[in-house]
Protein backbone atom coordinates (compact mmCIF):
# COMPACT_ATOMS: atom_id res chain seq x y z
CA UNK A 1 0.00 0.00 0.00
CA UNK A 2 1.23 3.08 -0.85
CA UNK A 3 1.89 6.51 1.10
CA UNK A 4 -0.57 8.14 -0.37
CA UNK A 5 -3.25 5.67 -0.26
CA UNK A 6 -2.53 5.10 3.46
CA UNK A 7 -3.54 9.00 4.06
CA UNK A 8 -6.13 8.66 2.17
CA UNK A 9 -7.63 6.42 4.32
CA UNK A 10 -6.64 8.01 7.11
CA UNK A 11 -7.95 11.13 6.12
CA UNK A 12 -11.59 9.35 5.35
CA UNK A 13 -11.30 7.50 9.32
CA UNK A 14 -10.72 11.22 10.76
CA UNK A 15 -13.42 12.54 8.80
CA UNK A 16 -15.78 9.66 9.74
CA UNK A 17 -14.46 10.39 13.54
CA UNK A 18 -15.23 14.21 13.52
CA UNK A 19 -19.02 12.98 12.16
CA UNK A 20 -19.65 10.39 14.74
CA UNK A 21 -18.35 12.38 17.15
CA UNK A 22 -20.79 15.32 16.74
CA UNK A 23 -23.66 12.46 16.39
CA UNK A 24 -22.38 11.48 19.59
CA UNK A 25 -22.67 14.71 21.06
CA UNK A 26 -26.13 15.10 19.68
CA UNK A 27 -27.23 11.84 21.01
CA UNK A 28 -26.11 12.83 24.37
CA UNK A 29 -28.53 15.47 24.61
CA UNK A 30 -31.18 13.22 23.56
CA UNK A 31 -30.65 11.14 26.88
CA UNK A 32 -30.06 14.17 28.74
CA UNK A 33 -30.46 17.05 28.15
CA UNK A 34 -29.77 18.45 31.49
CA UNK A 35 -27.30 15.65 32.48
CA UNK A 36 -25.50 14.97 29.34
CA UNK A 37 -25.12 18.74 27.86
CA UNK A 38 -21.48 19.38 29.00
CA UNK A 39 -21.01 15.76 27.54
CA UNK A 40 -21.93 16.94 24.09
CA UNK A 41 -20.17 20.29 24.37
CA UNK A 42 -16.75 17.54 25.23
CA UNK A 43 -17.59 15.94 22.00
CA UNK A 44 -18.18 18.69 19.90
CA UNK A 45 -15.02 20.26 21.13
CA UNK A 46 -13.24 16.83 20.28
CA UNK A 47 -15.00 16.77 16.31
CA UNK A 48 -13.61 20.60 16.26
CA UNK A 49 -9.97 19.73 17.50
CA UNK A 50 -10.03 16.66 14.89
CA UNK A 51 -11.89 18.47 12.01
CA UNK A 52 -8.82 20.89 12.08
CA UNK A 53 -5.87 18.11 10.72
CA UNK A 54 -8.41 18.01 8.02
CA UNK A 55 -8.93 21.31 7.12
CA UNK A 56 -5.60 22.77 7.96
CA UNK A 57 -3.95 20.30 5.29
CA UNK A 58 -6.73 19.80 2.61
CA UNK A 59 -8.52 23.17 2.80
CA UNK A 60 -5.86 26.02 2.70
CA UNK A 61 -7.75 28.67 1.63
CA UNK A 62 -9.90 28.68 5.06
CA UNK A 63 -6.68 27.26 7.47
CA UNK A 64 -6.65 30.07 9.56
CA UNK A 65 -10.23 29.36 10.49
CA UNK A 66 -9.61 25.49 11.08
CA UNK A 67 -6.67 26.12 13.09
CA UNK A 68 -8.44 28.54 15.43
CA UNK A 69 -11.79 26.19 15.74
CA UNK A 70 -9.01 23.59 16.66
CA UNK A 71 -7.37 25.45 19.07
CA UNK A 72 -10.51 26.20 20.62
CA UNK A 73 -11.74 22.43 20.70
CA UNK A 74 -8.58 21.05 22.26
CA UNK A 75 -8.25 23.92 24.84
CA UNK A 76 -11.91 23.39 25.85
CA UNK A 77 -11.82 19.43 26.35
CA UNK A 78 -9.97 20.09 29.45
CA UNK A 79 -12.20 23.05 31.55
CA UNK A 80 -15.57 21.25 30.47
CA UNK A 81 -14.64 18.07 31.45
CA UNK A 82 -13.59 19.36 34.79
CA UNK A 83 -17.21 20.95 35.62
CA UNK A 84 -18.81 17.77 34.39
CA UNK A 85 -17.03 16.05 37.11
CA UNK A 86 -17.62 18.70 39.76
CA UNK A 87 -21.17 17.76 39.51
CA UNK A 88 -22.68 20.37 39.06
CA UNK A 89 -26.40 20.26 36.57
CA UNK A 90 -26.29 24.45 37.16
CA UNK A 91 -24.65 25.17 33.95
CA UNK A 92 -24.94 28.77 33.40
CA UNK A 93 -24.34 29.11 37.43
CA UNK A 94 -21.14 26.44 36.47
CA UNK A 95 -19.97 28.76 33.44
CA UNK A 96 -19.92 32.17 35.49
CA UNK A 97 -18.19 30.31 38.21
CA UNK A 98 -15.47 28.96 36.29
CA UNK A 99 -15.00 31.54 32.83
CA UNK A 100 -11.52 32.13 34.12
CA UNK A 101 -10.88 28.77 32.64
CA UNK A 102 -11.75 29.58 29.57
CA UNK A 103 -9.58 32.66 29.11
CA UNK A 104 -7.15 30.67 27.12
CA UNK A 105 -9.09 29.30 24.70
CA UNK A 106 -10.57 32.33 23.72
CA UNK A 107 -7.20 34.03 23.40
CA UNK A 108 -5.91 31.40 21.80
CA UNK A 109 -8.51 31.42 19.20
CA UNK A 110 -8.03 35.25 18.63
CA UNK A 111 -4.46 34.30 17.80
CA UNK A 112 -4.57 32.04 15.43
CA UNK A 113 -7.52 33.29 14.30
CA UNK A 114 -5.93 37.06 13.15
CA UNK A 115 -2.02 36.57 13.95
CA UNK A 116 -2.31 33.26 11.73
CA UNK A 117 1.20 34.00 10.50
CA UNK A 118 3.23 34.92 13.86
CA UNK A 119 3.81 30.88 13.75
CA UNK A 120 3.40 30.39 17.27
CA UNK A 121 0.07 28.37 16.89
CA UNK A 122 2.59 25.15 17.24
CA UNK A 123 3.65 26.36 20.55
CA UNK A 124 0.16 27.46 21.51
CA UNK A 125 -1.61 24.38 20.64
CA UNK A 126 1.67 21.96 23.02
CA UNK A 127 0.39 24.33 25.63
CA UNK A 128 -3.25 23.41 25.55
CA UNK A 129 -2.25 19.77 24.86
CA UNK A 130 -0.08 20.08 28.38
CA UNK A 131 -3.13 21.69 30.10
CA UNK A 132 -5.82 19.68 28.82
CA UNK A 133 -2.90 16.52 30.29
CA UNK A 134 -3.26 18.48 33.96
CA UNK A 135 -7.34 18.58 33.79
CA UNK A 136 -7.55 15.00 32.97
CA UNK A 137 -5.25 13.94 36.05
CA UNK A 138 -7.37 16.05 38.42
CA UNK A 139 -11.01 14.76 36.95
CA UNK A 140 -9.38 11.28 37.46
CA UNK A 141 -8.69 12.42 40.68
CA UNK A 142 -12.19 13.52 41.32
CA UNK A 143 -13.86 10.58 39.93
CA UNK A 144 -12.02 7.92 42.08
CA UNK A 145 -11.75 9.75 45.26
CA UNK A 146 -15.64 10.32 45.38
CA UNK A 147 -17.11 8.98 47.92
CA UNK A 148 -19.93 8.11 45.82
CA UNK A 149 -17.94 7.07 43.11
CA UNK A 150 -19.95 3.97 42.77
CA UNK A 151 -23.27 5.70 42.12
CA UNK A 152 -21.91 7.27 38.91
CA UNK A 153 -23.28 5.89 35.62
CA UNK A 154 -20.50 3.59 33.74
CA UNK A 155 -20.85 6.19 30.70
CA UNK A 156 -18.53 8.67 33.37
CA UNK A 157 -15.64 6.35 33.49
CA UNK A 158 -15.58 5.43 29.61
CA UNK A 159 -15.78 9.35 29.18
CA UNK A 160 -12.46 9.35 31.02
CA UNK A 161 -11.03 6.88 29.14
CA UNK A 162 -12.32 8.30 26.03
CA UNK A 163 -10.71 11.68 26.73
CA UNK A 164 -7.41 10.30 28.08
CA UNK A 165 -7.01 8.31 24.62
CA UNK A 166 -7.86 10.86 22.73
CA UNK A 167 -5.18 13.34 24.45
CA UNK A 168 -2.82 10.71 24.12
CA UNK A 169 -3.72 10.56 20.47
CA UNK A 170 -2.84 14.18 20.49
CA UNK A 171 0.21 14.19 22.08
CA UNK A 172 1.73 11.75 19.55
CA UNK A 173 1.36 13.71 16.70
CA UNK A 174 2.78 16.45 18.38
CA UNK A 175 5.74 13.91 19.01
CA UNK A 176 5.73 12.99 14.73
CA UNK A 177 7.93 14.84 12.43
CA UNK A 178 5.92 13.72 9.17
CA UNK A 179 2.76 14.31 7.47
CA UNK A 180 1.51 10.78 7.55
CA UNK A 181 2.23 9.99 11.23
CA UNK A 182 0.43 13.22 11.82
CA UNK A 183 -2.72 11.65 9.93
CA UNK A 184 -2.09 8.33 11.84
CA UNK A 185 -2.55 10.21 15.09
CA UNK A 186 -6.28 11.44 13.53
CA UNK A 187 -6.83 8.15 12.34
CA UNK A 188 -6.26 6.66 15.72
CA UNK A 189 -8.46 9.69 17.79
CA UNK A 190 -11.49 8.49 15.21
CA UNK A 191 -11.11 5.18 16.51
CA UNK A 192 -11.03 5.97 19.79
CA UNK A 193 -14.19 7.49 19.24
CA UNK A 194 -15.66 4.95 17.19
CA UNK A 195 -15.01 2.59 20.19
CA UNK A 196 -16.22 4.74 22.78
CA UNK A 197 -19.82 4.68 20.13
CA UNK A 198 -19.99 1.49 19.89
CA UNK A 199 -19.57 0.56 23.66
CA UNK A 200 -22.04 3.13 24.47
CA UNK A 201 -24.67 1.15 21.75
CA UNK A 202 -24.20 -2.37 23.36
CA UNK A 203 -24.73 -0.47 27.32
CA UNK A 204 -28.19 1.33 26.17
CA UNK A 205 -31.32 -0.22 27.67
CA UNK A 206 -34.46 -0.33 25.63
CA UNK A 207 -36.81 2.68 25.66
CA UNK A 208 -39.02 0.86 27.57
CA UNK A 209 -36.69 0.39 30.54
CA UNK A 210 -35.92 3.07 32.59
CA UNK A 211 -31.96 4.10 33.30
CA UNK A 212 -31.96 3.18 37.40
CA UNK A 213 -29.33 4.92 39.45
CA UNK A 214 -28.61 2.91 42.89
CA UNK A 215 -28.78 5.66 45.37
CA UNK A 216 -26.05 4.33 48.41
CA UNK A 217 -27.95 4.67 51.66
CA UNK A 218 -25.35 6.93 53.00
CA UNK A 219 -26.06 9.75 50.23
CA UNK A 220 -30.23 9.23 51.32
CA UNK A 221 -29.52 9.43 55.06
CA UNK A 222 -27.06 12.46 54.43
CA UNK A 223 -29.44 14.37 52.76
CA UNK A 224 -32.25 13.64 54.51
CA UNK A 225 -30.51 15.03 57.74
CA UNK A 226 -29.85 18.13 56.03
CA UNK A 227 -32.71 18.88 55.58
CA UNK A 228 -35.26 17.46 58.24
CA UNK A 229 -32.25 17.74 61.29
CA UNK A 230 -29.84 20.60 59.84
CA UNK A 231 -32.63 22.94 58.51
CA UNK A 232 -30.28 23.68 55.82
CA UNK A 233 -33.55 25.02 53.74
CA UNK A 234 -33.68 27.63 56.45
CA UNK A 235 -30.59 29.56 54.11
CA UNK A 236 -32.33 32.30 51.91
CA UNK A 237 -29.53 31.55 49.57
CA UNK A 238 -29.39 27.91 49.38
CA UNK A 239 -29.52 26.78 45.62
CA UNK A 240 -28.74 22.71 43.99
CA UNK A 241 -25.50 24.13 43.73
CA UNK A 242 -24.76 25.31 47.10
CA UNK A 243 -26.49 22.48 48.88
CA UNK A 244 -24.46 19.74 46.62
CA UNK A 245 -20.84 22.15 47.54
CA UNK A 246 -22.05 21.80 51.28
CA UNK A 247 -22.47 17.83 51.16
CA UNK A 248 -19.49 16.89 48.73
CA UNK A 249 -22.44 15.29 46.70
CA UNK A 250 -22.58 15.67 43.13
CA UNK A 251 -25.99 17.84 42.08
CA UNK A 252 -27.40 14.96 39.99
CA UNK A 253 -27.19 12.57 42.50
CA UNK A 254 -29.28 15.13 45.26
CA UNK A 255 -32.34 15.74 42.41
CA UNK A 256 -32.34 11.98 42.33
CA UNK A 257 -32.47 10.99 46.20
CA UNK A 258 -34.85 14.19 46.99
CA UNK A 259 -37.20 13.06 44.19
CA UNK A 260 -37.02 9.61 45.58
CA UNK A 261 -37.86 10.64 49.26
CA UNK A 262 -40.11 13.33 49.13
CA UNK A 263 -41.74 12.62 45.26
CA UNK A 264 -40.50 16.54 44.59
CA UNK A 265 -37.79 18.51 42.75
CA UNK A 266 -35.09 19.66 44.72
CA UNK A 267 -36.32 23.53 44.62
CA UNK A 268 -40.41 22.12 45.40
CA UNK A 269 -38.68 20.44 48.20
CA UNK A 270 -36.67 23.15 49.63
CA UNK A 271 -40.48 25.36 49.60
CA UNK A 272 -42.07 22.49 50.92
CA UNK A 273 -39.68 22.73 54.28
CA UNK A 274 -39.99 26.48 54.16
CA UNK A 275 -43.90 26.09 54.26
CA UNK A 276 -43.58 23.63 56.92
CA UNK A 277 -41.37 25.38 59.19
CA UNK A 278 -43.46 28.82 58.72
CA UNK A 279 -47.45 27.05 59.03
CA UNK A 280 -45.65 25.32 62.82
CA UNK A 281 -44.60 28.57 63.70
CA UNK A 282 -48.12 29.93 62.51
CA UNK A 283 -49.78 27.10 65.19
CA UNK A 284 -47.45 28.32 67.79
CA UNK A 285 -49.56 30.77 70.26
CA UNK A 286 -46.06 33.15 71.00
CA UNK A 287 -46.19 34.16 67.42
CA UNK A 288 -49.67 35.43 66.97
CA UNK A 289 -47.90 39.29 67.55
CA UNK A 290 -45.43 38.71 64.44
CA UNK A 291 -45.99 39.84 60.78
CA UNK A 292 -46.42 36.46 58.50
CA UNK A 293 -43.59 37.98 56.57
CA UNK A 294 -41.84 37.86 59.30
CA UNK A 295 -42.23 33.89 59.76
CA UNK A 296 -41.44 33.61 55.90
CA UNK A 297 -38.08 35.40 56.01
CA UNK A 298 -36.89 33.03 59.15
CA UNK A 299 -37.98 30.11 57.27
CA UNK A 300 -35.66 31.21 54.09
CA UNK A 301 -37.67 33.24 51.98
CA UNK A 302 -36.12 36.05 50.64
CA UNK A 303 -38.95 37.78 49.36
CA UNK A 304 -42.70 38.23 50.31
CA UNK A 305 -43.88 37.10 46.77
CA UNK A 306 -42.16 34.09 46.79
CA UNK A 307 -43.35 33.07 49.88
CA UNK A 308 -47.21 34.01 48.97
CA UNK A 309 -46.25 31.95 45.89
CA UNK A 310 -45.31 28.84 47.09
CA UNK A 311 -47.86 28.65 49.96
CA UNK A 312 -50.71 29.37 47.79
CA UNK A 313 -49.16 26.22 45.60
CA UNK A 314 -48.64 23.77 48.45
CA UNK A 315 -51.81 24.67 50.52
CA UNK A 316 -54.50 26.24 47.90
CA UNK A 317 -54.75 29.16 50.39
CA UNK A 318 -53.17 32.33 51.53
CA UNK A 319 -51.09 32.69 54.71
CA UNK A 320 -53.87 35.17 56.12
CA UNK A 321 -56.21 32.76 55.51
CA UNK A 322 -54.86 29.99 56.75
CA UNK A 323 -53.66 32.02 59.85
CA UNK A 324 -57.62 32.84 60.21
CA UNK A 325 -58.44 29.22 60.04
CA UNK A 326 -56.40 28.77 62.90
CA UNK A 327 -57.40 31.41 64.68
CA UNK A 328 -61.16 30.32 64.21
CA UNK A 329 -60.03 26.16 65.22
CA UNK A 330 -58.54 27.32 68.11
CA UNK A 331 -61.32 29.93 69.79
Amino acid sequence: MSANTLFGILGLLAGAGVLLAFITAQIQLRINKERNFLVSLIFVAIALRLAKSIVFFLLSDIAPIGLALGFLGLSSIGPLLWIYFKGELDIKRSFKQNWKHFIYPILGFVVCLVWYNLGIEGLLYQIATLVLAGYIVFSWRRYLKSKVSVARPIQDRALLILVTRVMLAFVYQHLTNTMLDYALGSGICAMFIYAYFTSQLLIRKPKNQSLQVQLPDNIKLKIKDALERDLLFLNSGITLSTFSRELNVPSYLISKTVKELYQKSFPDTISYFRIKQVKAALERPENAHLKIESLAYDAGFSTPSAFYYAFKKQTGQTPTSYQQELALKSA
